[in-house]
């Protein structure tokens, strides 16, 4: 029966590995371009690396219980406090059996601990590109706004100057620089002010990170000159 244990283990150490290299490559190719598609791939070894641990789980009772098992009798006294029967268990494990079993419990707890490591690692895979298209999709919409705020005072402008008038002396008596007169200065004015939160932001944090450097100066300029003058 050990042998037959040990064969088992032995045969799911290089799973264990496989595993180990699929989770790798598909490591190298999230970090380096994380698609949708891998998604799929990590859910699928997930899910046989639960099967398989639940294949090896048993195995660890069965080797648990083995090892618990006595070569020697045991006296069971009986319920008058004479001496009872020497009864001996029908399976008689000897102490280098348990040694032995012993080691193939260890690999076992091994192979659960690699297959737990490998399932959080492809749940963490799997949170990371949902987070990468969040963010790229974030920084499309910032993008689309952006632009929506550059020319959202040309196209109201564009659509006023565009009406059909009898009289617009604005567009009669004036060529096409007259629009552009009008246009820049609106577009601009009109840009700042939707964008003021984006740069009180960006302000802040310029003048922020500035404040840190020039402590972080002082503080390395000072030093030596504070050691020389204790010396």
């Amino acid at each position: 029966m050990s042998a037959i244990i040990d064969a088992i283990v032995d045969l799911a150490i290089p799973v264990t590995t496989a595993y180990q290299d699929a989770i790798g490559e598909l490591e190298l190719d999230v970090l380096t371009e994380p698609d949708i598609r891998h998604t799929t791939a990590l859910y699928v070894l997930t899910s046989e690396m639960s099967q398989f641990k639940s294949d090896i789980s048993p195995i660890v009772n069965l080797v648990s219980a083995l090892r618990d098992h006595k070569s020697e009798p045991i006296n069971t006294p009986g319920l008058s406090g004479k001496p009872g029967k020497i009864s001996s268990s029908s399976v008689v494990i000897g102490s280098m059996t348990s040694i032995y079993l012993g080691d193939v419990e260890d690999h076992c707890v091994l192979i659960s601990e690699s297959l737990d490591q490998m399932r959080r690692a492809a749940d963490n895979m799997i949170d990371l590109i949902f987070n990468s298209h969040s963010a790229a999709q974030n920084e499309s919409m910032k993008q689309l706004t952006l632009v929506t705020i550059l020319f959202l005072p040309l196209t109201f402008l564009t659509g006023y100057f565009g009406m059909n008038f009898e009289r617009f002396t604005g567009v009669q008596d004036n060529s096409d620089a007259y629009f552009w007169k009008i246009a820049v200065p609106i577009s601009f004015a009109v840009s700042m002010y939707l964008m003021r939160d984006i740069l009180r932001r960006y302000i802040i944090k310029t003048m922020t990170r500035r404040g840190i450097s020039k402590s972080r100066r002082a503080r390395g300029v000072s030093g030596p000159k504070s050691k020389e003058k204790r010396r």
